[in-house]
């Protein structure tokens, strides 16, 4: 049974409208790694997560909470 129907729409859609937009600023994009000294990535997306179904419930928060919890949950493909 495809129980993902057109999810894949509405991720992309959902994707589009959550895109930042970098103003560039003193022509600094794109980063050359020669003259680049540091880079800070900072927030809770700073790292991968551990293990996208590493929660048995889905009950913990490592990065980005991408679902709910609990009895209605299931594991990422």
């Amino acid at each position: 049974m495809n129980v993902q129907q057109n999810h894949s729409e509405h991720i992309r859609t959902v994707g589009a409208a959550s895109t930042v937009l970098l103003k560039n600023e003193s022509n600094i994009l794109p980063l050359n790694a020669a003259n680049l000294q540091t880079v800070a990535v900072i927030g809770e997306d700073a790292r991968a997560p551990s293990d996208l179904n590493g929660c048995p419930d889905h009950g913990c928060i490592d990065g980005t909470v991408a679902q709910g919890w609990g009895s209605g949950t299931t594991n990422f493909p």
